[in-house]
């Protein structure tokens, strides 16, 4: 028995598909055999959605969860059972003025200045990251982007903070550990 699911990034409402091809022991699928799949929510609530029987020993269900959380999956068959899990993300949206305002009180930059740093970094987090969908720790490191960007404009250019033995501490704001941190499983891999 060969059980897959076909999902990347599981939102609130998408479509999580469980698939499960049943072969006798020769390889051969098994039609007409009985599979049930049984998924538990994070609120720990069995349910028992329709499996669709695709032919030559191939079924498929398929599940739109409707709470954020871990969801489990029991497929059983005649020829064994499996385990699969998914972590359900809320879905978040990007921040705006008034987040980016709320995040860094109390401050003097003036609204023109917050947008048009925050329009910078949106940018920047776009070309670095996968952006879609958009989550909670992307909603994070963005507004942590737009304080370090603030934090470093009053900084004279090419001077480097610390003594020639240690070298520079200065870090730019897409290299600060907690952007990196919240960005980290969205970051996109350049090569070439």
């Amino acid at each position: 028995m060969v059980v897959s699911d076909l999902t990347a990034d599981l939102m609130v409402g998408g479509e999580w598909v469980v698939s499960v091809r049943v072969a006798d022991p020769n390889g051969v699928g098994v039609v007409g055999g009985a599979v049930t799949v049984t998924v538990t929510d994070p609120a720990d609530v069995d349910t028992l959605p329709a499996v669709e029987d695709l032919g030559a020993g191939c079924y498929r269900a398929v599940l739109y969860p409707g709470t954020a959380g871990r969801w489990t999956a029991h497929v059983a068959t005649a020829y064994g059972a499996a385990y699969l899990s998914a972590y359900v993300l809320a879905p978040a949206s990007p921040p705006v003025l008034a987040d980016v305002d709320a995040y860094l009180m109390p401050h003097s930059h003036a609204d023109a200045t917050l947008q048009d740093a925050l329009d910078v970094e949106e940018q920047q987090q776009r070309d670095m990251c996968r952006v879609t969908p958009y989550t909670a720790n992307l909603r994070g490191a963005l507004l942590r982007r737009v304080a370090c960007q603030l934090a470093r404009r009053p900084l004279p250019l090419a001077v480097l903070q610390g003594d020639a033995e240690s070298g520079s501490s200065s870090v730019l704001p897409g290299n600060d550990p907690e952007v990196r941190r919240l960005e980290g499983s969205r970051r996109k891999l350049v090569t070439g």
